[in-house]
This record gives C-alpha cells, structure tokens and sequence, in this order.
C-alpha cells in the first residue's frame, strides 16, 4: 500500500486499442492489486443524443499512444 504506480499513459493521452482499433482519450485509470492496470478510454465524440457514454475499460498492455 501506498507505493506510487507507474502508469504507461497520461490523462490526456489519445490512445488506440491494438486489437479493435477503438480510439479515444485517457480519461481516469486504475490499478489493481493483481497487478493489472486499466485505463478508462473515451471516444472524442462520446454522445448519444446529447447523453454522454461512459469511459470503456480497456487493459493497459492492449493500448498504444497515438498522440501525447
């Protein structure tokens, strides 16, 4: 408990999922105790007639940096 995580992104970030291809912004991000880190992505354009879609939840070794 209590040590610092090192994330692989910042919030901010535009971020790719290698394997959908889903882009979108880091928005929050989390750290289990197992070890996995999660990083909550939304789409640029996240609406839905005007009500706002939720973060996916995408682990953070499936993502690549598209832009800083």
């Amino acid at each position: 408990m209590g040590e610092k995580i090192n994330f692989k992104f910042a919030r901010g970030d535009e971020v790719k999922d290698m394997i959908t291809g889903f882009k979108g912004i880091v928005v929050t991000q989390v750290a289990y105790m197992t070890g996995c880190n999660q990083v909550g992505v939304k789409h640029q354009t996240a609406k839905n007639n005007g009500i706002p879609i939720e973060p996916l939840w995408i682990d953070e070794v499936k993502l690549e940096l598209v832009k800083g």
